[in-house]
C-alpha cells in the first residue's frame, strides 16, 4: 500500500506501507523507505523520522535525511513494537504534517529476534493424528502462524488446518500412501 501526504506539498513523498497492521521482523536492523518525486525534491527541504515506542502516545524524533536519499536506517534497540510516522520540512520551514500526533501511522513493526519455544505433542488413533500444542513468544506473529506434515521418506509438505495460537490442538487424517 502506497500513502501519498496531502495539503501543500501534495505528491511530494510517497511512503512504501507493509499495511495497516503489524508487519513481524526477526532482525533490528531495517530500512524505512521513502520515495520523493525527483522534480520536487527541491520543493522539500529535509524529511524527518518519528519513532513510538507506545503505540502513538508519544513520538520522538529518530532523524532527518536529505530529500534525495531513499530511507531511514534504523537499528531497533530492544524487541517489540515500533510505530513510524514520516514528516517533511518544505522550502519555506513548514512541517507537512504540521501535528505528527495527529498524522497517519506510516508503519508499524514488531521486532522479535528471539525464536518461538513450541512444545509438540502427537498421537496416532487408527488412521488420525491427534495434536496438542504449548508456545511460548513474546511477540507472536499468529497471522503466519502454519502446521505442516512431512511423510518421511517424500519431500511434499502437507497443511494442516489450525486454529492459529500460542495453544491449541486439533486432528487430521494420515495421508494415504
Amino acid at each position: 500500500m502506497l500513502q501519498a501526504f496531502t495539503g501543500p506539498i501534495a505528491g511530494l513523498l510517497m511512503l512504501a506501507l507493509a499495511d495497516d497492521g503489524e508487519k513481524h521482523l526477526s532482525v533490528p536492523r531495517f530500512t524505512i523507505p521513502v520515495s520523493l518525486a525527483p522534480e520536487r525534491q527541491a520543493d522539500v527541504k529535509e524529511v524527518l523520522l518519528f519513532v513510538s515506542r507506545n503505540k502513538g502516545k508519544s513520538w520522538d524524533l529518530h532523524s532527518r535525511i536529505k530529500p534525495n536519499q531513499d530511507g531511514f536506517p534504523f537499528l531497533a534497540t530492544n524487541d517489540g513494537s515500533y510505530w513510524f510516522s514520516v514528516a517533511v520540512i518544505d522550502s519555506k520551514g513548514a512541517m507537512e504534517p504540521r501535528d505528527i500526533y495527529r498524522a497517519r501511522v506510516d508503519q508499524k513493526i514488531v521486532v522479535d529476534t528471539s525464536k518461538p519455544e513450541l512444545q509438540l505433542d502427537c498421537e496416532q488413533r487408527g488412521h488420525i493424528v491427534h495434536l496438542t500444542w504449548n508456545g511460548q513468544d513474546e511477540h507472536p506473529d499468529l497471522a503466519n502462524m502454519r502446521m505442516e506434515l512431512q511423510v518421511e521418506g517424500t519431500d511434499a509438505a502437507i497443511p494442516i488446518q489450525i486454529i492459529p495460537g500460542l495453544k491449541g490442538s486439533g486432528h487430521f487424517p494420515l495421508p494415504a500412501n
